[in-house]
């Protein structure tokens, strides 16, 4: 029996155009009817989540920056940082060789420059506007949950910062999407979101379901009692699903939920 549903964010219950789908309010109702926990598991920090957390009345901790840390509408349950030394190497690398770099911090993500991406997403979806310039501050002054940076049009700097981050491996984790990577400190994964999750709730693993559509969700597909791919997921992630849905983002989340719980 299903008793907990943790659900990916972006590609999974939201479409390319980041918008709140209009069967948010059908996803909420069958939630209720399947008297199942509910909660989000996502790369972003608590401040972009926190609209779905309040349209689904998710009351138990959702989980942020691939697994770095969990909360609720009034509390941290857990919270890990990037060590200062990998934050100053990794970031002076990147912004040096023009790339872009976002930082999430516990309520709120940041840019550290205005590059050309960073303004389209600003215009397009109202995120990274702030700048935080971190060699001015200080390394040490603020707590980094996760970094983020992309690069498609430099594919030799992509690569030497691929190279860099393998000789920080047992210290940090990262996920190569292709021209963008997810740094947060070790250990941390989705998976290891779930895992602590679980505890907390009293929860066995295999009374768990997790759904979602791209690499950083695997580890979760494959910790979960039941993984699901929504339909739209890149094929390595079907491949290892143990359900692929027939729909698409939120209806295939929808979908899973009728046919599991």
């Amino acid at each position: 029996m299903i008793r907990l549903v943790v659900s990916d964010v972006d590609g999974t219950m939201l479409d390319e155009t980041e918008q709140i789908p209009e069967k948010i309010n059908d996803l909420r109702q069958l939630i209720g009817e399947k008297k199942v926990l509910f909660t989000i598991a996502s790369g972003r920090e608590y401040s972009q989540v926190k609209r779905l957390q309040e349209l689904l009345d998710i009351r138990i901790p959702v989980i942020l920056c691939n697994g770095t840390a969990a909360r609720d509408e009034r509390q941290f349950y857990w919270c890990e940082s990037i060590p200062a030394d990998i934050l100053e190497d990794v970031i002076s690398q990147a912004d040096e060789a023009g790339m872009s770099v976002i930082v999430s911090l516990p309520d709120k993500e940041y840019a550290v420059r205005k590059t050309a991406f960073v303004e389209q997403v600003v215009k397009q979806y109202g995120r990274f506007g702030d700048i935080l310039d971190l060699s001015r501050r200080g390394w040490d002054s603020v707590s980094v949950q996760k970094i983020l940076i992309i690069d498609k049009g430099n594919p030799q700097a992509y690569r030497q910062m691929l190279e860099m981050l393998e000789g920080y491996r047992s210290r940090i984790t990262f996920v190569d999407f292709g021209g963008s990577v997810d740094i947060v400190p070790e250990g941390c994964t989705k998976a290891s979101g779930i895992r602590k999750l679980s505890k907390h709730l009293g929860i066995e693993l295999n009374q768990v379901m997790a759904l979602g559509d791209s690499f950083n969700d695997l580890e979760m597909l494959k910790t979960a009692g039941i993984g699901v791919a929504v339909n739209n997921a890149v094929e390595e992630l079907k491949e290892q699903a143990g359900y692929v849905c027939q729909g698409r983002y939120i209806d295939g989340v929808i979908e899973a939920i009728r046919k599991f719980c």
